[in-house]
């Protein structure tokens, strides 16, 4: 592994036509931290809250892999952002931004603004989930299922998994076919001051489960996508 001993030493060893893709994804990041560290491990730029240092004070990397651009934040970002992520390729930790494809600047800034107000925040305000859905410590969890062959599940607390689940399906016996972003809207008129977190990442990773359980199904050749019930029971 090459011993960098900057992200500009970094980016300048790189092929000179992804260069100027590398260094977009450095400033998007700097435009949201420009007060955070900049350094170099793992062979990666990262970068660590200001003031802090240590593995737990980095907030993300970035690496260029041979056909993307990996972005790397500590879970649950990329989860609950899913929903906007549909078309890259993901993992719990990671976005990989394909080198054929412009970067996505306001993504990326989104994603590590996202991470840095967590921080701010306590990292994910327990002690307001703990009175909303149940102390996350304690709390079961349920691994969901994905339609998608070679995808993961997400883990959730279980509360909020059936919270979420009912509001669903509640959506779809008051109107059959729903586009997402309806039944994001419906879900989160239903659970208003009820679900903390992200609704969109929350509806999202229960619809995914309802689907790999044939109990909702996607409309062929419906353009946005509409879901729509196929059976009540689990």
């Amino acid at each position: 592994m090459k011993a960098w001993k900057s992200v500009d030493e970094y980016i300048a060893a790189a092929p000179k036509d992804v260069q100027p893709k590398l260094r977009e994804v450095r400033a998007a990041i700097r435009d949201v931290a420009p007060d955070a560290g900049e350094s170099i491990s793992y062979g990666m730029p990262f970068y660590n809250y200001k003031g802090e240092s240590g593995y737990k004070g980095r907030f993300c990397y970035f690496g260029l892999q041979k056909a993307h651009i990996g972005l790397y934040i500590p879970p649950p970002i990329i989860e609950e952002h899913i929903g906007e992520l549909a078309e890259y390729e993901t993992t719990k930790s990671a976005l990989h931004l394909p080198l054929n494809r412009p970067i996505p600047i306001s993504l990326i800034k989104k994603l590590v603004k996202d991470r840095l107000k967590r921080h701010e925040a306590g990292e994910l305000g327990s002690h307001a989930r703990g009175r909303k859905l149940g102390n996350p410590k304690t709390s079961e969890k349920v691994l969901t299922l994905n339609p998608v062959k070679g995808k993961e599940g997400v883990k959730m607390d279980r509360n909020k998994y059936e919270l979420v689940k009912s509001a669903i399906m509640d959506c779809f016996r008051a109107k059959p076919e729903l586009t997402k972003a309806k039944l994001i809207e419906g879900v989160d008129r239903r659970l208003k001051g009820k679900l903390d977190g992200s609704v969109e990442w929350s509806v999202m990773a229960v619809k995914l489960d309802l689907e790999a359980r044939e109990i909702i199904s996607r409309v062929t050749g419906t353009s946005p996508v509409v879901h729509h019930l196929m059976r009540t029971r689990n």
